[in-house]
């Protein structure tokens, strides 16, 4: 009979009695969650103007200047006023002012300028032509603008609609289509009157189809907005004093009446809310007045909605060697944010 081996169970014994002291737990699992950091507004803002004597456009605050040289001629300045994408390619519209102040409409396809056609029956260059608005429906490109190039009488003047580079002028209207918008296969463009001598009323147009404001009135529009539902906002000015209208009938307070601002320069939508602004520097949401960071001196050209932002392009004032300047400046909810240095503007914008 073998005797049981001792050694071994006095080792057995041991290592039993370390492993209750221990008191081994089971393991935790890894917690393979992470904080989530909420979704930043990820839009590429480009704001459109002018610095110095250059067209210009700035991508989330960085500037890119835009060449004055076509086929072989420089013009002494240009401009930048907006802007719109189509497969990928980006469109920029504006203008070059030549030495003797005329101007020719310029559109940039992706950096590269070229001008605009000069509609038939046009001499030019006088005053010449402004490209001013851009549009993109399906294929096809609409430009607005104007041309003055037939004589340096205003009445000679026309709006002028580019489409995919062909121009339309609607001789009679000494009018700038300032603002060109397609909503659901129909064209809208609208503008101001050149020259406060004309006695016209605002007026629109809807496919080449004219849209007074009243008739027998005296005014203009400077922005139109088309909801979801093809409601028409029209911002503008009714006999010197600031206006909107929606689907013909005047909204606003005290049926759209804002004393002392003689204009509201553009409109957007937000959801079920209503944006306009005054080039005063007045921001109003659903006919409230809005509280912003704007100063004596700044002035709102145009407003655009995304997502829950509202974006305002225009202009500061500044005093330079006591002579007044302005500095391109953008306001995203209602915070300013200056662009440049002085001898800057901004026209437009586009949110990609």
């Amino acid at each position: 009979m073998r005797r049981p081996n001792l050694l071994l169970i006095l080792l057995i014994i041991i290592a039993l009695a370390s492993c209750k002291k221990s008191g081994l737990r089971p393991v935790k699992p890894t917690d393979t969650t992470k904080s989530v950091t909420p979704p930043v507004n990820t839009a590429t803002v480009y704001v459109l103007g002018a610095d110095q004597t250059n067209a210009v456009y700035w991508k989330n605050g960085k500037e890119t200047i835009l060449s004055k040289t076509v086929a072989g001629t420089t013009y002494k300045s240009a401009e930048a006023h907006a802007m719109a994408m189509y497969n990928n390619d980006a469109y920029i519209v504006g203008l070059g002012t030549r030495n003797d102040g005329s101007s020719a409409a310029l559109v940039w396809k992706n950096g590269i300028p070229d001008t605009l056609a000069v509609p038939a029956g046009k001499t030019g260059p006088v005053l010449g032509s402004r490209a001013l608005s851009i549009a993109v429906s399906g294929s096809d490109i609409y430009i607005g603008g104007d041309d003055y190039s037939a004589t340096t009488d205003f009445p000679n003047g026309a709006a002028v609609l580019w489409k995919n580079g062909v121009p339309t002028a609607y001789d009679g209207f000494p009018y700038s289509f300032s603002t060109t918008v397609v909503s659901g296969g129909n064209v809208y463009t609208a503008g101001c009157r050149e020259s406060p001598q004309f006695n016209l009323p605002p007026l629109y147009f809807k496919n080449g189809v004219l849209n007074y404001y009243p008739s027998n009135s005296f005014g203009w529009i400077n922005d139109i907005c088309i909801s979801d539902s093809s409601d028409i906002y029209i911002a503008g000015s009714l006999f010197l004093t600031a206006r909107y209208w929606k689907n013909g009938a005047i909204g606003g307070p005290s049926g759209g009446y804002y004393p002392p601002v003689i204009e509201l320069t553009g409109i957007t939508l937000l959801g079920k809310d209503v944006y306009y602004i005054s080039s005063d520097g007045s921001l109003w949401k659903n006919d409230t007045l809005q509280k912003t960071d704007v100063k004596p001196g700044d002035h709102f050209a145009k407003i655009v909605a995304n997502k829950k932002d509202i974006y305002i392009t225009g202009y500061s004032d500044t005093l330079v060697n006591n002579t007044q300047q302005t500095i391109a400046t953008v306001w995203k909810d209602q915070v300013g944010a200056k662009l440049s240095v002085y001898g800057s503007n901004a026209y437009g914008i586009y949110i990609q």
